[in-house]
């Protein structure tokens, strides 16, 4: 079986990772000292379908959110090992992220819900939608890419970065000197880093001044499946610029000083993901804890640990609640409750889509 984590959280601590299995309802984390994976727990009101279950989870005083997407109830785990269920009675999350003590989320239809960590109140914001999609020129919000930095929802669009601040309802545009269209884009805190639909390269822009700088591929390639879309994730970590592959085959970082993007070491032979279904998304989130950036896999059996100071990958072997190594051949999409399984990625997507068409 292979994981296929959406999306991994680290405690505030940074002593453990979590993250939870798309098509189940467990829970499982990372314990960073021991180097150890254990499983966590199951949110059992939820019935397992073949449906991508939650849009993200969050950890808030310890507790873990997670929050649906085509789950029925926002589930809560208390550190305690007790369970609550609120009922989501809305269209389907388009995306969401946590401000303070909120969760805002982005309905499939533009529509922005809040949900209050401390009173679990939900709450439907009209003004906040109406002028999000003014922004929008009245597109799907489906057709833009989102990010979101400290309450700014970040749109991208053509040659375009949006800003939306959520508390204020402000908004800031900012058009790109390129010819390529923008995919999505990292704000590190003064520059935009930017990626463009089918380009290995990566642009920066400051957010200032206007200025671009490119910084060119060394010797990348793309995968078999398709040249859309060249990296996953764009994260700074300390002074440095990264990148997970998504179709190309595996993790890069920016040299500043010679504006070049280039791969890191080459993964452990074990990793045969790349030649069994053409690359893809390979990982769901990438976290820095003592020199090191733990790569949680997207679909994949193998935890993956760089060491930055030593310039090494070094590999964890996920392994189900009975201590079996997980298959890296076979997709199962639950740990041992669900028993469909495909040997080939296309029959896969295919049964996904079909599913996800009959229930909409």
């Amino acid at each position: 079986m292979k994981l296929y984590s959406l999306c991994s959280k680290i405690d505030e601590n940074k002593l453990n990772i979590f993250f939870f299995n798309a098509f189940s309802n467990e829970i499982y984390k990372y314990i960073i000292n021991k180097n150890k994976i254990e499983y966590v727990c199951s949110f059992n009101e939820e019935k397992i379908s073949g449906e991508i279950l939650y849009e993200n989870m969050y950890l808030y005083k310890n507790k873990i959110i997670m929050i649906p997407e085509n789950a029925y109830k926002i589930a809560i785990l208390s550190s305690d090992g007790n369970k609550k269920y609120i009922k989501w009675n809305r269209q389907l999350i388009f995306k969401s992220f946590k401000f303070e003590n909120i969760i805002w989320c982005i309905l499939k239809d533009g529509v922005i819900v809040s949900f209050n960590l401390d009173n679990y109140e939900i709450i439907e914001h009209s003004q906040k939608s109406r002028k999000l999609k003014l922004l929008t020129n009245g597109i799907s919000i489906q057709s833009f890419q989102l990010n979101f930095i400290k309450g700014n929802i970040i749109l991208c669009q053509n040659k375009k970065i949006i800003e939306f601040n959520i508390i204020t309802e402000r908004s800031e545009v900012y058009n790109v000197p390129i010819d390529k269209k923008i995919y999505n884009c990292m704000y590190d805190g003064r520059d935009y880093w930017i990626q463009m639909y089918s380009n290995l390269d990566i642009i920066k822009l400051d957010r200032k001044s206007g200025n671009i700088e490119y910084f060119v591929h060394d010797d990348i390639k793309w995968g078999k499946l398709n040249n859309i879309i060249a990296y996953s994730d764009v994260k700074q970590i300390e002074n440095d610029i990264f990148l997970t592959g998504y179709y190309t085959e595996n993790v890069y970082k920016i040299d500043i000083n010679s504006r070049k993007i280039k791969k890191i070491p080459e993964f452990p032979n074990e990793y045969n993901v790349r030649n069994t279904i053409g690359f893809g998304p390979l990982f769901s989130g990438m976290h820095y804890v003592n020199e090191q950036i733990i790569f949680i896999p997207f679909r994949s059996d193998m935890l993956l640990k760089y060491d930055m100071h030593n310039n090494k990958l070094d590999k964890l072997i996920f392994q189900d609640k009975n201590n079996n190594r997980v298959n890296d051949r076979i997709i199962t999409m639950s740990m041992d409750l669900l028993k469909e399984s495909f040997f080939d990625l296309n029959e896969f997507l295919n049964y996904v889509c079909n599913k996800r068409t009959v229930n909409e």
